[in-house]
């Protein structure tokens, strides 16, 4: 197919341009965009399976540190069994005294080209609200500087994805932050922020080893705005029919995730991840966690 062709081409062409970039990014994105809830970094992957389904994912860290960052994020996604998948994303963000938040509404549509194969577009609006945490101020609280902080504007913001998959093949690509990448408004934080996200996987079955066992190899390429790219090369192993899964994740920002998921009757899922922290920082805690559910709510 030339539309596959095409898309396939240019999504090796980003991929493999990330293996000349040395890449030294502060922090870390949640490990659920890898495997578990894809839907997080692409939106065209929302409504992807039939039903409504819901997740929730926690990432902390470096622990003993004061003012560590902290991600959370739920995303709720629904699709009738039909082209069209709708979803919604509240993803926070804290580090320091800053609070993010991003609130998404996702519209994704799903185009069969063949058997088991499939061509996804989704587009999320929503907007991002920056605060800050009072509570943990030590300074002068009357500062006119923090109040025209906290009294901005709500910003509107936008994602954009597109990815082709088979049953074994996963190719993807998205824009996400499109309000800035537009406008360039210097008044939005911008710490670490994704400037695009691609990646490519592919499913290896083995029917007549532990029931089923499935390896699923992933790179990601990620852009980071005021850093150098992001290089991310995982894989992960499912047993027993999908029941257990292990992954590992290894970052060109010198850290490495591992993590295990526990599958039940495909309608609940739990996911627990460990990792070291970056070299810059191994003096004060090498280490964070981050803990996933995943729910087929029907």
């Amino acid at each position: 197919m030339k539309i596959y062709k095409v898309f396939a081409k240019f999504t090796f062409m980003m991929l493999f341009a990330g293996f000349t970039f040395a890449a030294k990014a502060q922090q870390s994105t949640l490990g659920a965009i890898f495997y578990q809830n894809q839907y997080l970094a692409n939106p065209s992957l929302a409504g992807r399976y039939e039903g409504l389904n819901a997740s929730l994912s926690y990432r902390q860290q470096w622990s003993r540190i004061e003012g560590a960052p902290v991600n959370q994020a739920l995303t709720v996604d629904w699709s009738g069994g039909k082209r069209v998948g709708l979803g919604l994303l509240i993803y926070s963000d804290q580090a320091g005294l800053l609070n993010r938040t991003r609130t998404m509404a996702t519209y994704a549509y799903h185009l069969p080209l063949g058997e088991n194969q499939q061509l996804h577009f989704g587009i999320s609006f929503g907007f991002m609200s920056q605060r800050i945490k009072y509570e943990d101020l030590i300074g002068d609280l009357k500062d006119n500087s923090l109040e025209r902080f906290d009294n901005r504007q709500v910003f509107l913001d936008g994602d954009f994805g597109l990815a082709f998959t088979t049953s074994k093949l996963n190719l993807q690509l998205a824009v996400p932050n499109l309000r800035v990448m537009f406008n360039n408004e210097e008044n939005i934080a911008r710490l670490d922020r994704t400037t695009f996200f691609t990646a490519i996987s592919y499913k290896i079955p083995f029917e007549n080893f532990l029931n089923g066992m499935k390896v699923e190899p992933k790179i990601v390429y990620q852009g980071v705005k005021d850093f150098d790219d992001l290089l991310n090369i995982g894989a992960n192993v499912t047993f027993s029919d999908e029941k257990l899964s292990v992954m590992t994740i290894w970052s060109s920002s010198d850290n490495l995730t591992y993590g295990i998921g526990i599958n039940h009757n495909r309608i609940f899922s739990f996911t627990g991840m460990y990792g070291n922290s970056f070299k810059e920082i191994q003096g004060f805690d090498n280490a964070y966690f981050e803990l996933g559910i995943k729910c087929k709510i029907f």
